[in-house]
């Protein structure tokens, strides 16, 4: 009877352990949700200045959980919105989890440290929606074309890297990605949104601007070789 009691016990906890919270996806991001909105409420309590990075940090800690976000019943969606007071949520053909740049730039100048207002002034340059870059123009719900020419690649990338070298330990990760993304734009980027001559424009400003930076032999090469110039697609449709 005993060992019947203890077979019991010993399957009800195995049951627990695989049933619990690591298995219930949706109100483990809810949870996650709650300690932001518990976070945001504490800084905008506060008197004196508080980083804000670890309210900010919330979009790398969804950035892997965005499937278990698109899963959400609707009503538990709301619930999530409500709790990320501040973020752009949105799982409509294209999942995300983003801070707005103008709420934490407002926060910023309220609460936060040099740092903070420095990263979201920066980060409503480089994101003025919150959800596409500046350099990029919208053709689908999750893709466009490069806006070569303007030298908005070429000035974000000064203000990205400008911030790295002021504030090398604050918001890295961030900072990190947007820096990679405007590389990729200008090293390996095909879609220009205007012809051939924006693209090479763009590659002559940069080299110009920043003719000892780590990329510029690339776009040197992506300026002058015939190859190089055969790959990037004028006036190009994403998608």
């Amino acid at each position: 009877m005993r060992s019947l009691l203890f077979i019991t016990i010993a399957f009800a906890i195995a049951f627990l352990q695989f049933s619990g919270p690591a298995a219930n996806n949706e109100e483990s991001v809810l949870v996650l949700a709650a300690e932001y909105q518990s976070l945001l409420k504490e800084i905008e309590s506060k008197n004196g200045p508080t980083s804000l990075e670890p309210l900010a940090d919330f979009q790398n800690r969804f950035s892997t959980r965005l499937s278990e976000v698109e899963e959400l019943s609707d009503d538990e969606f709301r619930k999530f919105e409500i709790r990320m007071r501040g973020f752009l949520v949105n799982r409509e053909e294209v999942v995300f989890v983003k801070p707005d740049p103008r709420f934490f730039r407002k926060l910023a100048k309220d609460k936060g440290l040099p740092a903070d207002i420095a990263f979201f002034d920066l980060l409503i340059k480089v994101r003025p929606d919150g959800v596409w870059s500046a350099y990029t123009q919208p053709q689908t719900d999750y893709s466009g074309c490069t806006l070569y020419g303007t030298g908005k690649p070429t000035e974000l990338y000064g203000l990205l890297v400008s911030f790295k070298e002021e504030y090398p330990t604050a918001y890295v990760q961030m900072v990190d990605d947007e820096l990679d993304y405007v590389i990729n734009a200008l090293t390996t980027g095909t879609c220009a949104c205007e012809g051939l001559p924006s693209a090479i424009k763009e590659f002559e400003l940069f080299i110009e601007k920043y003719p000892d930076a780590e990329i510029t032999p690339r776009l040197r090469g992506r300026q002058s070789d015939a190859d190089e110039k055969s790959k990037i697609r004028p006036f190009c449709i994403s998608g």
